[in-house]
Order: C-alpha cells, then structure tokens, then sequence
C-alpha cells in the first residue's frame, strides 16, 4: 500500500493493521526492557548488598570481637 506523506494523521483503519502492530511491538519492547532492567538492577542490589556485608561489616564485627574477647579473658 502507498501512502501520501500524511498517513499519521490518518486513523488506524485508513492506514492499516500495520500501525497497530508497531505500537504492540513497541509497547512489547518497552516492556521487555523495563523487565531486564529490573532484574539488572535487583542483581546489582544484590551484589552492592553482599560487596558491603563480606568486605566492610563482617571484618568490622570479626576485628571488634577479637578485640572484647583479648581484653575481657
């Protein structure tokens, strides 16, 4: 099918189905991507949560025990 440099202003019944599948492709990608950063983003999470745990927090509370326990016994 041609279409005359106006067909945007044309509803989806003028122009044809294939419109309304772009918008459904589209659509279905926007989703697609919002769904793999939010599993990207939970990850880093995750990992930012588990870097200040084993590198920051667990020597803290591992040197702080040490400490009580060589100047209580």
């Amino acid at each position: 099918m041609k279409q005359d440099k106006d067909w945007y202003w044309k509803s989806d019944e003028e122009v044809g189905l294939t419109r309304s599948r772009e918008r459904f492709r589209v659509g279905m990608l926007i989703f697609i991507m919002t769904v793999a950063a939010a599993i990207l983003g939970g990850w880093l999470l995750i990992q930012g949560v588990q870097f200040v745990i084993v590198k920051i927090i667990w020597p803290l509370l591992h040197h702080f025990l040490n400490y009580i326990s060589d100047n209580l016994v």
